[in-house]
């Protein structure tokens, strides 16, 4: 697909999540480094470099790139500048953390997991009474959120109310033996998944491969690694779904039907055609 579509930043993007995915890092960041040179405002390759960097935990490196994606786009998605946010939290920047998430709360209303970090944020800074307030709504949101529990009762403890403190503190104990307890009992039904079956994954890569494909109007190379998509797994609607569009759109309706139904069609060379 680079070969293909040389300094096409969706290729470099897509390539550089496949290579991560099969836990290449270091390809996986030449192509995201490569994207960013040919596209420097392209804020999904930003992203991708600062995701990785936050799950191998280099925090400054992953607020550095997840700083600059929010800038290109302040409509990123949440997940990512929950991302920033935990980042920031780690290397001290708690002041910087509240900013970005209460932009955030303002756009759209933060989730439990966004409430949690930012009355972290604010208990780093010592403003217990917004970390109070943050907590408890996360908790209204998520009555078992176990974390939420244990940061509340150290909350509490700082605003002088040890009784709240001891019942979230017993919430918390309560909660993680429940945790406990399902993942003892989780044992047996996890060591009966196939960890090797990377068809899933597979799967996705065609797929989105096929669409980097179409978005250039190069629709043989779309259909046949939507064609793989779809030997890959039959079941998948949305493989199923492009592939059948596709064969509508140039008139192969018998085609279109045997791929809705997850049948692979007969190979035919493909002319021109558009996507809705």
């Amino acid at each position: 697909m680079v070969r293909n579509l040389p300094n096409t930043p969706a290729a470099l993007l897509l390539a550089g999540r496949i290579h991560y995915a099969f836990n290449d890092r270091t390809q996986a960041d030449a192509c995201w480094q490569r994207c960013v040179e040919v596209a420097p405002d392209f804020a999904e390759a930003w992203c991708s470099i600062g995701e990785a960097a936050w799950e191998h935990g280099e925090f400054e490196r992953a607020a550095q790139h997840l700083r600059r994606a929010l800038e290109l786009n302040r409509h990123l998605e949440p997940k990512k500048v929950f991302f920033l946010a935990d980042s920031l939290l780690n290397i001290g920047e708690a002041a910087e953390a509240v900013e970005v998430l209460e932009t955030l709360d303002r756009r759209d209303p933060l989730p439990p997991f966004g409430l949690f970090l930012l009355g972290h944020a604010y208990a780093e800074q010592g403003v217990y009474d917004q970390a109070r307030k943050r907590f408890e709504a996360a908790l209204s949101a998520d009555p078992k959120a176990i974390n939420v529990h244990y940061a509340l009762a150290r909350v509490l403890d700082r605003l002088g109310e040890p009784q709240k403190a001891e019942f979230h503190r017993q919430e918390y104990a309560r909660l993680k033996g429940q945790e406990l307890q399902q993942i003892y009992e989780s044992r047996t039904s996890l060591r009966r998944i196939d960890w090797a079956d990377v068809r899933p994954l597979a799967r996705e890569c065609f797929l989105n491969a096929g669409r980097v494909y179409a978005s250039r109007q190069r629709w043989e190379d779309a259909e046949r690694h939507w064609r793989r998509a779809l030997e890959v797994d039959r079941e998948n609607a949305e493989t199923r779904l492009l592939l059948a569009a596709l064969y509508r759109q140039q008139g192969r309706y018998e085609e279109a039907e045997r791929a809705e139904r997850g049948e692979l069609p007969a190979s035919q060379p493909v002319a021109p055609a558009s996507l809705p």
